[in-house]
């Protein structure tokens, strides 16, 4: 079994994490938990792989808990907007959030965590969809904060996969192939490159 596919779509996300895409991050990471305690359930048995997706599962649960942290405590993320966003702007955001990330939208784009994230864009928008609340709103959590502990968590995450592929094949190429199911998430995601497409 190679966890490469799993990996490359890590990858992305902390690709799109640097670049401000946090809602396509937060979903590519929920992409990664569900994959790799699909991989998990597969190599039981494996002692050495059940190790290694252990590993890899408590980094991207550091990673997820981070990114719910920041879009719970910092609405303006959330919502992708800025304090100074007037309530049309506000209203705008929300709706092109929910046509990507409301679950009944994005059944069937082979992309999990739409149920997990919503809820989150949803609080912020009854707070900042409101003057008053908006006027009073403070965020607790800050951007810089959350992605230190996703690049932290990240690098960690690729050094564990490292020693698990030399140490399951050390003669296995650097990377290993791409399955179908990788191939897949890379042509959604070049369709959604140009927001022209769904992304995950």
């Amino acid at each position: 079994m190679s966890i490469a596919p799993t990996m490359e779509v890590w990858q992305h996300a902390h690709t799109h994490s640097d670049n401000g895409l946090h809602h396509d991050a937060m979903r590519m990471f929920y992409a990664v938990e569900q994959n790799l305690n699909k991989e998990a359930e597969a190599s039981k048995g494996n002692a050495k792989m059940e190790g290694i997706c252990s590993k890899l599962l408590a980094q991207v649960t550091v990673e997820i808990k981070a990114y719910t942290e920041l879009m719970e405590g910092n609405y303006y993320v959330a919502l992708n907007v800025t304090r100074a966003s007037s309530s049309s702007e506000v209203k705008k955001s929300y709706r092109k959030l929910a046509l990507k990330h409301h679950p009944d939208r994005s059944k069937g784009d082979g992309c999990p965590g739409a149920d997990r994230l919503f809820p989150l864009i949803q609080n912020a928008y009854e707070v900042l969809s409101d003057a008053v609340q908006k006027r009073k709103y403070s965020p607790t959590v800050h951007t810089q904060d959350c992605l230190r502990k996703v690049r932290s968590a990240g690098k960690s995450a690729q050094a564990a996969a490292a020693r698990g592929s030399e140490n399951s094949n050390p003669n296995a190429p650097s990377g290993g192939g791409r399955s179908t199911s990788n191939r897949s998430y890379q042509n959604r995601h070049k369709r959604g490159s140009d927001g022209g497409g769904r992304r995950c």
